[in-house]
């Protein structure tokens, strides 16, 4: 984990506690394995929890776990606006280059948060539930990899479409592969030495072919 999302941790802490001092703006929804804290509705944040319920099973089923891993908790804050998400994340975003982000995950060694975005310049927000929860997954199960990979998989699984009976997983995406056809590939040695304060991770030029080739690599 970097320095800057380190220092997030008592940023992130400090908005839960303030959500649930002003319950009239903030509901908060509960499920066996998920606090979900949200100024939307109740359905919103019911949908939100169960998502993450189903993304949580699939990678169990996947990639099973020792049954005495203790897992740690999980705190969801979904945000409605784009200036209060932008209040919580890196400083290293905020610059008018900066690739713009929909959620983050943020990892310690008792309690995991996720925040993201729920308003509707954002988009879908499950794709964002599937890749977060890619990134919690893999720091629970302490799977030491390189950016790259870390990422790939996260947007691998952001492909996900659940339905009630089936899963499908890595569906084919269109804008990435459009970019990837477009705009001349990173050298692998490039892509390889990317870190968490590269350019092509923070801008949004650079960071677009970086997640796009991230993503056809993992494939």
């Amino acid at each position: 984990m970097s320095k800057y999302l380190f220092l997030l941790l008592p940023l992130l802490g400090a908005a839960f506690a303030t959500a649930r001092e002003h319950p009239a703006n903030w509901i908060e929804v509960r499920s066996s394995r998920f606090t979900i804290v949200t100024n939307s509705n109740e359905k919103q944040g019911r949908r939100i929890a169960a998502q993450f319920e189903r993304m949580r099973s699939i990678f169990q089923q996947a990639y099973p776990q020792p049954e005495d891993d203790r897992e740690s908790p999980v705190f969801v804050l979904a945000v409605t606006k784009k200036d209060q998400f932008r209040a919580l994340e890196p400083g290293a975003y905020h610059s008018r280059k900066s690739l713009p982000l929909h959620g983050m995950f943020v990892g310690a060694a008792d309690k995991n948060y996720i925040l993201m975005r729920l308003d509707s310049g954002a988009g879908n927000p499950y794709p964002v539930v599937y890749h977060e929860y890619t990134h919690l997954f893999l720091h629970q199960a302490e799977e030491r990899m390189p950016l790259w990979l870390n990422e790939g998989l996260a947007e691998f699984y952001e492909a996900t479409e659940i339905y009630d009976q089936d899963v499908l997983l890595g569906q084919p995406n269109q804008q990435r592969l459009m970019l990837l056809r477009e705009e001349p590939l990173l050298p692998l040695a490039t892509l390889f030495n990317v870190d968490e304060k590269s350019p092509y991770y923070t801008e949004e030029k650079k960071g677009s072919i970086f997640y796009a080739e991230c993503w056809a690599l993992t494939h």
